[in-house]
C-alpha cells in the first residue's frame, strides 16, 4: 500500500512531544496515539484554530476553539460518575462530566477534524 502526501500537515503535541503527520498512515499513527495520551492538542494545517483532547480509559472529552469560539464537547447522557478529565495539561482544571464521550466518540470526531479541519459535526457541543 502506498501513501501520499496530503498538503496539508497534521500537528499533535501530546505532552512534551511534538508529532507531524502528512500521510494517511502517519495521521491514522498520530490519531491512535492522541487517543491514549491524558491531555492533547491536535492542529490541520495553518488554521489558527485547534483541538484539544483529553482521555482515560473508555472516555474523553473534547474542546474546540477559534479566535471567536471556544466550546466543550458535550454529552446530555452522561453518567454522574463519569472520569474527571483533565481540561489543561497540569491537570489543575477538569472538564464538567457533561462533557464526556465514549472513546469511539472522541475517535470519530479526531477523525473527523482531520479530515476537515472545522468542528467536528459528529458531536454535540456546550460553551466551554
Amino acid at each position: 500500500m502506498t501513501t501520499t502526501e496530503t498538503g496539508i500537515v497534521v500537528t499533535g503535541v501530546l505532552g512534551d512531544d511534538t508529532r507531524y503527520a502528512r500521510t494517511p498512515s502517519e495521521v491514522a499513527e498520530l490519531v491512535r496515539a492522541l487517543l491514549t495520551t491524558p491531555y492533547a492538542e491536535l492542529r490541520v494545517g495553518p488554521e489558527a484554530h485547534h483541538l484539544t483532547i483529553a482521555t482515560t480509559p473508555g472516555w474523553g472529552a473534547l474542546t474546540f476553539t477559534t479566535a471567536d469560539d471556544h466550546v466543550d464537547s458535550h454529552n446530555p447522557d452522561a453518567p454522574h460518575d463519569a472520569p474527571l478529565l483533565p481540561k489543561d495539561a497540569a491537570g489543575t482544571r477538569h472538564y464538567p462530566t457533561t462533557a464526556s464521550l465514549p472513546l469511539d466518540q472522541v475517535s470519530e470526531a479526531v477523525a473527523e477534524y482531520c479530515l476537515t479541519a472545522q468542528r467536528p459535526a459528529c458531536v454535540l457541543w456546550q460553551p466551554a
